[in-house]
């Protein structure tokens, strides 16, 4: 009974008639996710999937497929940007073959095993060269790098053709990224310029202190006067006008205590003649003698 055993980083195999065992009835094993092709002359009569087969009839050969989810990852290398720079990328695609039978026309009609490296070899030929190169050539290094926005939208056109490519060779994407890297000189640009424009915002800020420094000493100025007296000036200054006002307060205060003493010595006054008066009327009253008018 055979057995695939495939090496890491196949995903589809060509095995031919005589390479399986048996004499009449060829037998074989199939793990999970795997599928297997029986061809008569290139042409497909038969597919099966995992368990134990035997293969009948008249054929040539198998195209044994693994379907499960495989990563391949590969650096991009120069990739020139609209201002002359070279740019690389890390580029990691996880699919699934869903399609063996389309798989098998498109990539193994004249080859014994299909490798993940060799799919990138077709996909460079399909995608890279045609569509992420032309794009990265079309796009400023400073736009590339760390802009978001510019990175989604290379990601989404890039993706687009991507997925068609694979479908027609019966692959599914399940999941692509793309990482950018950048030459060293350019960010060691960057960061000398990230330090330059630091240094100049501090400078702004210094500048914008002593501009405020210097309007506030002109509003002192103004409220000193023009002949810019010193600060012990200004403060005897301050000293005799706090001096005054308080000699003008007591001297109100005096007045004030003045006038309402003479104001209840004249009250005082009255009664006293009132007194005198009532006195003497009821003196000639007694008298009987009539009183004066008054």
């Amino acid at each position: 009974m055979k057995k695939w055993g495939k090496p890491e980083g196949v995903i589809a195999q060509k095995i031919e008639k005589d390479q399986l065992p048996g004499m009449f009835h060829k037998e074989i094993f199939l793990e999970n996710d795997e599928v297997a092709l029986v061809r008569r002359q290139g042409a497909i009569v038969e597919e099966v999937t995992s368990g134990k087969h035997q293969i009948k009839g008249d054929f040539t050969d198998l195209i044994l497929v693994d379907t499960q989810t495989k990563t391949l990852r590969q650096l991009v290398e120069n990739l020139l940007t609209a201002d002359d720079n070279n740019v690389s990328c890390d580029l990691e695609i996880r699919f699934d073959v869903y399609l063996p039978e389309k798989l098998a026309r498109n990539l193994l009609a004249a080859k014994n095993i299909l490798t993940i490296d060799e799919l990138y070899s077709e996909l460079y030929n399909e995608l890279i060269a045609k569509v992420l190169s032309p794009i990265i050539r079309g796009t400023n290094i400073s736009d590339l790098y760390g802009n978001k926005e510019v990175i989604d939208n290379i990601t989404i056109a890039f993706e687009t053709e991507l997925k068609k490519t694979l479908e027609t060779w019966g692959i599914e994407l399940v999941n692509l990224s793309l990482m950018w890297k950048f030459p060293e000189n350019y960010q060691q640009y960057i960061q000398s310029r990230g330090l330059s424009r630091l240094a100049s915002r501090d400078k702004e800020i210094e500048h914008g202190e002593e501009l405020k420094e210097v309007v506030r000493e002109k509003e002192i100025g103004k409220i000193k006067g023009k002949g810019e007296p010193t600060e012990e000036e200004v403060k005897s200054k301050l000293k005799k006008e706090t001096l005054e006002s308080e000699v003008k307060l007591n001297l109100r205060k005096k007045e004030t205590a003045q006038d309402s003493q003479e104001a209840l010595d004249a009250l005082k006054l009255k009664e006293i003649m009132d007194k005198q008066k009532t006195s003497r009327k009821a003196k000639r009253k007694e008298l009987g003698v009539e009183d004066d008018k008054e």
